[in-house]
């Protein structure tokens, strides 16, 4: 983390960190700028404000998409998977979807562990599908997004390049056709060349035999 105005990087942490765990309407959240994108009603005016300056930078970036959670940090996989537990029998295959989260965590963070941690707990035969934020398909245009978002987010966005991306999955083994742009990752589906979320893509299983697997 780089530092602003002489402060320390620990009170700059401390201060984001106290910043997130409280409701400000003033500030931007980036679990309300998402809901904007995804044209939920739950968001505040800098939320709209942070959200409509991203995508003016880069305007594919809103998606569309439902999901459900736990009351938990990604970085507490401990907490998570108690949770998820109740409802999941985590002694069968399941999987472990982390699309578009990982780029809110900052290497201090230690993203590939976090990734490692949650498939240490899968039963053989299960899945970790993870997409990232990359800059490598339009550097200038993402990265002035993630500067702007993260002069107005707090929590601020990492955007990862494809060797970064893979090096997420660690020692698992990556399904064909392993980390492509998001838009191309299913080989049975003609892939959109022309089109880029600037999102990489990728599958993973925890199975031990190499069937269905590709050398990265």
């Amino acid at each position: 983390m780089t530092t602003r105005n002489n402060v320390p990087d620990a009170t700059k942490t401390a201060t984001a960190a106290h910043a997130l765990t409280r409701i400000d309407p003033r500030v931007p959240h980036p679990a309300r700028v998402y809901a904007y994108w995804l044209g939920s009603k739950d968001h505040y005016p800098a939320d709209r404000e942070a959200a409509e300056e991203v995508a003016a930078h880069r305007p594919q970036v809103v998606t569309g998409g439902i999901c459900e959670h736990v009351d938990a940090d990604l970085r507490d996989p401990e907490k998570i998977l108690a949770e998820a537990g109740r409802t999941l029998d985590l002694t069968r295959p399941a999987a472990v979807i982390l699309t578009a989260v990982l780029h809110f965590l900052t290497d201090a963070d230690d993203p590939a562990g976090v990734v490692a941690a949650h498939a240490a707990a899968l039963a053989p035969g299960s899945f970790v599908a993870i997409s990232h934020l990359t800059s490598d398909f339009a550097p200038d245009a993402v990265t002035a997004g993630v500067a702007v978002y993260n002069a107005l987010v707090p929590a601020g966005i990492t955007a990862r390049s494809h060797a970064q991306v893979t090096a997420l999955f660690g020692g698992l083994r990556l399904v064909a056709p392993g980390i492509v742009p998001v838009s191309e990752w299913r080989p049975g589906h003609a892939p959109v060349h022309s089109v880029s979320a600037d999102l990489y893509a990728g599958l993973a299983s925890t199975r031990r035999p190499a069937d269905h697997t590709i050398t990265s």
